[in-house]
């Protein structure tokens, strides 16, 4: 007898063996000493395997259960032949094992309120990341690398032409061709300076502060 769990064995004439040549290790016998092992089990002449059992084993054995319900297996990973006879009947009885053994019932049961808490709070965090992507923060990489709007280019080229008059200004002041006795060349050049400082002051201003606006 083939005890395969507290209930259930089967008859040792119910296991038919057969050794065939190895293609594993074994040095100089290798394809020539018939070391391998093949059992061959029919589970469905078996008076100790029920209907319900032999559904799970043909699940659990896949490939190694013909159509007609018997269970082959080969054990060829030793040298010698009592090695893999053995390896080949402990495979045998653990396939017949859990496949005699009863699923347990899973059962369904009521979600806590700290993983209720969790699952919304992690709700609440996915939502505000996705409702963030479009958004550029200000101050940020994005609002930097971004590209100017309408109103952030009027204001620099705002600021480009006071530049551009004031140093116009200065230029035909110094030359003779425009003289304003009330403004000095000195509070000319004070202008262009401002102008300029206003030009940077915008950019950085609207570049920073003025860009929180969603992407198209």
């Amino acid at each position: 007898m083939i005890k395969i769990t507290q209930t259930i064995s089967i008859l040792d004439d119910e296991v038919q063996e057969v050794f065939i040549r190895s293609p594993g290790p074994g040095g100089q016998n290798v394809n020539k000493v018939a070391t391998g092992v093949q059992l061959r089990f029919d589970a469905r002449k078996s008076q100790s395997i029920t209907s319900t059992i032999l559904r799970r084993l043909r699940a659990l054995a896949g490939r190694r259960m013909t159509k007609d319900g018997v269970l082959v297996i080969t054990a060829h990973r030793h040298r010698s032949q009592e090695r893999n006879r053995g390896d080949a009947m402990e495979r045998l009885q653990a396939l017949l094992r859990n496949a005699a053994e009863i699923p347990k019932r899973r059962r369904a049961t009521k979600p806590t309120k700290a993983s209720k808490e969790r699952r919304l709070n992690s709700k609440k965090r996915r939502s505000e990341v996705k409702r963030n992507r479009g958004v550029l923060v200000p101050g940020s990489r994005a609002a930097l690398r971004s590209k100017p709007g309408p109103l952030d280019r009027l204001l620099i080229a705002v600021g480009w032409a006071l530049a551009a008059v004031a140093t116009v200004v200065v230029l035909l002041n110094a030359t003779g061709w425009l003289w304003v006795p009330s403004l000095g060349p000195h509070f000319l050049s004070v202008v262009v300076f401002l102008a300029i400082g206003a030009l940077a002051f915008l950019v950085i201003v609207f570049r920073r502060l003025g860009t929180s606006k969603t992407k198209s």
